[in-house]
């Protein structure tokens, strides 16, 4: 589908081509009894006179996906939105699972004869997991989950236990957190148990070494050995602490230099679809870029992968001096956790080769960008952070404003003949008479071709369309008028005759294109049509 097929030029072209191929009706009349000898009749069929805006035909090309924007001085921009958002906060920080035991060996030994004795102990167990990817934590802001710990004492006595977690605080208040438990002895081993206590609302504090992260448990211990009872070094207990389902509010630390996908967006410009093929070239396109981050660390984007691509499967890279360095995103600093920093990228033509991409007319705009947090270019903060709410949005705006050059741009139209009656058609010419405000000259080229696409005659181009003056504000002076002619003659009416379908090809042109001038278009321009059609048919009366 191209632009004119769908606009009213196209309409009245085709209501033309239709009325004038048909016989105009004749052969629907009722001649009855008449005696008369046959003739040929020219007949002049007018099809009135149409008025467009520049408002009316681009309001034609609109898909949901835009906008068509008027300033005050009714200048048109072409206006598309997209928005997408990118939450995968493990692509930055991969936070392992806690699930660390050990097992404790009090080295204790007693044999009581007459009464209980109770021994006491105490250690110091240091848990590490690694920094697989670099990432140093620093604490750990807990949402919801528990801290389950579970106990196997291989002692034949009660054990009174304490684990104390030094790194671990109650948010409110900053008091430390413990866990005590008692496992009373039976008649056999190993004595389990299993306790849980709630994470929300506690906070978590790692040392950081250059390869893992580590804290401490404290454990206090009270063995009690009663008469008839005994423990020896080697009797031990084995313990593990889970916090497997743990949920965090944010994390601090440094998550180091990672890379991922921000978005992969592919934008359908269906606007170009309607609107033609080469020959299109706009002054001033761009893409803007407006990112919100609620992630909390320095990250930049790449844009070396965008791309353009048309119905012919032409694609064009973006390049420029956008594409060869990292953008800086903006972030919010520690003192603004649950906060969003903004950032807009611009991508215009003194940055890239914008006008290259969309000088193809294209259909599709493919928009993945690459961010790299922590990337060494921009500042190295080791204060890191993240919310379970941290995410980047993007919107992408593309901008069209109306202020363009069209060099020999080609609409292709094909009409079919199939339904139409061609038996009494001698000759005919069709008639154009425009006043045309558009700064822009437009010529009409046909041909008639068979079912296999091959040429069976070739109308001479005829100019339609003429452009008027632009003065130095941009606007146009006065509309041009002009009368043209395209007569089929007799070759051309015989085939069309035997044509499958026609060829129509719209060849435009804006003020001064071939000095690489540009016009601007205005909603209120207006482009006066009046099309008529002369015809010689033969008429058999008996």
């Amino acid at each position: 589908m191209t632009f004119l097929e769908k606009s009213p030029l196209s309409c009245l072209i085709k209501g033309a081509l239709a009325i004038l191929i048909s016989g105009c009706g004749i052969n629907d009349l009722e001649f009855g009894n008449l005696d008369i000898p046959d003739y040929e009749p020219t007949l002049a069929v007018p099809l009135g006179v149409s008025r467009y805006t520049m408002r009316e035909l681009v309001g034609d090309l609109q898909d949901n996906a835009l906008t068509i924007e008027e300033g005050e001085d009714l200048f048109m921009t072409i206006v598309y939105m997209d928005t997408s958002y990118n939450d995968e906060r493990e692509a930055f920080l991969y936070f392992p699972p806690i699930n660390k035991s050990d097992i404790v060996f009090p080295f204790v030994s007693s044999s009581p004869a007459g009464q209980t004795e109770v021994i006491e102990f105490e250690k110091v167990i240091t848990f590490s997991f690694d920094a697989f990817f670099g990432e140093k934590v620093d604490s750990i802001f807990f949402n919801s989950g528990n801290l389950a710990l579970e106990i196997n004492s291989r002692f034949r006595s009660d054990v009174m236990l304490e684990f104390g977690f030094p790194s671990m605080f109650e948010t409110v208040g900053n008091s430390s957190v413990s866990i005590s438990d008692t496992l009373s002895f039976g008649t056999t081993v190993p004595v389990t148990s299993i306790t849980r206590m709630p994470l929300g609302g506690k906070k978590f504090l790692f040392r950081r070494r250059e390869e893992a992260n580590d804290f401490d448990v404290i454990i206090k211990g009270k063995v009690v050995v009663k008469p008839g009872q005994s423990v020896d070094f080697s009797d031990f207990f084995r313990f593990s602490i889970d916090f497997s389902e743990a949920t965090y509010s944010h994390v601090h630390g440094y998550f180091d230099r990672k890379e991922g996908l921000l978005q992969d967006r592919t934008i359908e410009l269906k606007f170009f679809e309607t609107f033609g093929d080469y020959g299109l070239d706009f002054k001033d396109p761009k893409i803007i870029l407006k990112v919100d981050n609620s992630f909390g660390f320095p990250s930049g984007l790449l844009m070396n992968n965008l791309s353009a691509s048309n119905n012919d499967s032409t694609s064009v890279a973006l390049t420029g001096s956008i594409t060869e360095s990292l953008q800086f995103v903006n972030y919010p600093k520690l003192d603004s956790i649950g906060k969003t920093s903004h950032s807009e990228f611009v991508i215009n033509a003194q940055n890239s080769n914008i006008r290259e991409l969309f000088g193809i007319t294209p259909v599709k705009f493919n928009l993945p960008l690459t961010v790299i947090s922590n990337p060494d270019v921009f500042e190295r903060d080791y204060l890191n952070f993240m919310t379970d709410s941290s995410r980047f949005r993007t919107i992408t705006v593309v901008e069209l404003p109306f202020e363009v050059r069209m060099q020999e741009f080609t609409t292709n139209l094909k009409f079919g003949t199939d339904e139409i009656n061609l038996k009494n058609l001698q000759e005919a010419v069709l008639r154009f008479y425009t006043e045309n405000e558009m700064p822009f000259e437009g010529r009409l080229a046909v041909n008639f071709a068979d079912e296999n696409d091959s040429i069976l005659f070739t109308v001479p181009e005829e100019l339609v369309l003429t452009a008027p003056q632009v003065d130095a504000s941009g606007r146009t002076l006065e509309s041009k008028k002009l009368l043209s002619e395209i007569d089929l003659g007799i070759e051309g009416t015989e085939a069309l005759k035997n044509a499958d379908h026609l060829n129509v090809a719209i060849i435009i042109n804006t003020f001064n294109a071939a000095e690489e001038e540009y016009v601007r278009l205005y909603a209120d321009y207006a482009l006066d049509i009046n099309i008529s059609v002369l015809g010689r048919l033969k008429i058999k009366t008996q």
